[in-house]
Parts: structure tokens; C-alpha cells; sequence
């Protein structure tokens, strides 16, 4: 049999970006339930069976009515079953917010189906979707193992199971030194495959698009919306979110796994961009080379971006820049410096010198913040860029 369908998760409905402001975070909000409206678009477009949301569809089991009706409008009117699985975020426990949604259809298009237990469900006809469902913010045992005990190999002697995926959410690998609780273990993933057990999982948790084995049968499927800040340069950080995975199986009637075809396909969902750059700039040219940078984003009112420049540049450049920001930052949806790392020094030129006309105490004031801001003091820096604006518009 050959079927497909979408595999995504971490929506994180309610998420709030406090740096995005009042405005900014109420499209932000917004645009996390309109791109479920657009992978059920897609779904239908592309012809697929299902959807599979791999937990965290909810930012909290505790948000606002608000965010839960208007989500609630969407995920029933995809026009496919969705099937969810609970997470970290929304785990089953005894307030769960999953628990509210009900199947609103007569005839099953548009099917939600909850994955609240270990048992396998069967969500078209011949195809079992097991889960293997949060009851907990913290899990202390490998969930996705225990999901996979009780099965057997597709197709064995009498089920009707002809191929199954594995619905799992959580980290596979430890961040530390030390045994992480509720780790999930990637050895008996890859037994559970090579055993047909499962003929492809569905992951969630991290929020960038990863493949997990060299078959391309385990994935994380990333975020729809980012929610994170990528490196530039680097590519680290949140680096590949925004996007969704077409997964198309195609599993004949007794076939090995071998025979059994996987196909997977990452596409763009996203409207949102998130991107923290850092860059060392020495004159004037590097300053226009960064306003260039930003200026040549399209998308500016779905873009945040937060900078960090190091180096030393002179009072006009420092003027430059603080001119091209307060005309730029209005058009962005975020553009503020990385305090932390934003580090650009006061390197008066000759050329500034001759900007000024300055006498007495004003000349005495000016000569002491120079001094200063080539020490390294920050405040003496900011003093004497805003002196130098003041006196180089007269």
C-alpha cells in the first residue's frame, strides 16, 4: 500500500515573544494558529491521508480561551484526520488541554484523533499510528520504548496492519555528562525500524528540522513558525525551523523492511524570521555593508532581528548607523542590540575633528570623553557620541 501524510509538531500555541512588543507579539501569536491553517492547505493540496503533530501542540495546558477556540475553529476544519500527540508543554495530565477537542465530523475528514495511551490506532484503513503520549512535564522512563513493547512486526498472522508510525516527543541524546530521565534511546529506535515494528517516527521536541538516521525514516520535524533566534554567521542556534515534512510510504504486502520506501520531503511553511547576527566591522564600509544587510530584508514587519557588532568605528559612523536604525527599526517586527555582546568602540578620525566647533569647557568636555571612550568606558562612549551629534548638526 502506498499512503502519505504531514508530519510536524511543536506548534506551541499561546507562545508569547515578549521582545517583539504588545503589537508584535499579538501577530506573532496569531501567525502560530494561521500556519496550521496552511499545512491543512497544503495536506489537502498534496493529496495526503493525515496529519501528524508530534506534541507541544500547546504552549501550556493552562492558555488563554482565547488562543484554544480560535485554534480549536482551525484544527477542525483541515479537511484531514490530524492526529496529536501530547508533550512536555500539553502533557495528558488531569488539566489537559487536548482533552477538549472532540470529533466534529459525521464523516471523519476532518478526524482529531487524541493519542492518549500506548495502543495502536488505526487512522485510514491497513496504516497504525502509535503513540506514545507525555502524562507529565518530565518523563522518567523512555516512552518511546515502552510504546514499542507490545508490538509486533507489521503484518503478522492475522492483524491487519499492513505499516506503522511511531508518534514520539523528546530529546534522543543527553545535554550533559549525566543520564538524562525520559531520554529517548536511538539504538532501540533503529531496532524497532530494522524489526518492522514501525516503518517511520514522527518526533518532536527539537525545534529545527533534523533527520535522525541514515535511512531517513526517524525525524524531527521543527517548528512550523521558528521560535528562536538563528546565528548569522554560524548557522547555529534555531537553524532550520519553519518548515513541515511530506512523509510517503510505500509498504507492499509482506515486504521486508528493505522493500518498504520512505520518502521524505522538507517544505517551507513559515512566514516568520528570526536571526541574531554578529559582525566585526573597521570603517565606514563594514558600517554600510550592515545597513545594506538590512535593509535588503523583504519581509521586514515578520522579521526580528537582534545585532551584535564588535570592533571600533568613528563618530560619523557611529552617527551613520544610529540613523539608519531609528529609520530601520520601525519596519521590523524586532531590531535591538545583543547588550551582551555588542561591543563597538569610539575611534574618533580627523575627520570627525573637523565636524565640531567646539570651545572652552565644550572643547575641555569633548577632549576628556575622547579620551575616555578610547580607554573603554562605555559611558564616556555613549557621552561622546551624543555630544558629537549635537554639535556635528549645528
Amino acid at each position: 500500500m502506498r499512503y502519505s501524510f504531514i508530519h510536524t509538531s511543536d506548534w506551541q500555541l499561546g507562545m508569547g515573544r515578549w521582545f517583539l512588543g504588545v503589537e508584535g507579539d499579538a501577530r506573532y501569536n496569531q501567525a502560530r494558529i494561521d500556519v496550521i491553517q496552511r499545512i491543512g492547505t497544503l495536506a489537502r493540496e498534496q493529496g495526503c491521508d493525515f496529519i501528524v503533530a508530534a506534541g507541544d501542540n500547546f504552549d501550556s495546558n493552562l492558555v488563554s480561551d482565547i488562543t484554544f477556540r480560535r485554534s480549536e475553529a482551525v484544527v477542525k476544519n483541515l479537511g484531514v484526520p490530524l492526529v496529536l500527540l501530547p508533550g512536555n508543554h500539553d502533557p495528558m495530565s488531569p488539566d489537559a488541554i487536548l482533552a477538549k477537542f472532540q470529533d466534529s465530523s459525521d464523516d471523519g475528514s476532518s478526524a482529531i484523533i487524541v493519542l492518549d495511551s500506548f495502543g495502536p490506532v488505526e487512522v485510514i484503513p491497513g496504516v497504525e499510528v502509535v503513540g506514545a503520549p507525555l502524562k507529565s512535564k518530565k518523563p522518567v522512563t523512555d516512552l518511546a520504548e515502552e510504546a514499542c513493547a507490545g508490538l509486533q512486526p507489521v503484518g503478522s498472522e492475522g492483524s491487519s496492519c499492513r505499516s506503522r508510525i511511531l508518534v514520539a516527543h523528546g530529546q534522543v541524546e543527553a545535554r550533559t555528562n549525566d543520564h538524562a530521565a525520559g531520554l529517548i534511546d536511538l539504538d532501540k529506535i533503529a531496532r524497532a525500524v530494522d524489526n518492522r515494528l514501525v516503518d517511520y517516527v514522527a518526533f518532536g521536541d527539537t525545534h529545527s528540522t533534523t533527520k535522525l538516521d541514515e535511512r531517513g525514516r526517524v525525524w524531527f520535524s521543527g517548528s512550523p513558525e521558528p521560535t528562536d533566534f538563528k546565528e548569522i554567521p554560524g548557522g547555529g542556534g534555531e537553524n532550520a525551523s519553519g518548515n513541515v515534512l511530506l512523509v510517503t510510504v510505500d509498504a507492499p504486502d509482506g515486504a521486508t523492511v528493505n522493500e518498504v520506501t520512505v520518502g521524505v520531503e522538507t517544505i517551507p511553511v513559515g512566514e516568520w524570521t528570526f536571526e541574531a547576527i554578529t559582525r566585526h566591522v573597521e570603517g565606514t564600509e563594514d558600517i554600510a555593508s550592515f545597513i545594506e544587510e538590512l535593509e535588503e530584508y523583504e519581509d521586514k514587519p515578520h522579521t526580528a532581528i537582534k545585532y551584535a557588532l564588535t570592533g571600533a568605528a568613528s563618530l560619523m559612523d557611529h552617527t551613520m548607523l544610529a540613523h539608519a536604525l531609528d529609520r530601520l527599526r520601525p519596519q521590523f517586527a524586532g531590531l535591538f542590540e545583543r547588550e551582551r555582546l555588542h561591543n563597538l568602540g569610539v575611534e574618533p578620525s580627523e575627520e570627525d575633528l573637523d565636524h565640531v566647533d567646539l570651545r572652552g569647557y565644550a572643547q575641555d568636555a569633548f577632549d576628556e570623553l575622547r579620551q575616555g571612550a578610547r580607554a573603554g568606558d562605555e559611558i564616556d562612549s555613549q557621552a561622546l557620541k551624543i555630544l558629537f551629534r549635537l554639535t556635528a548638526s549645528r
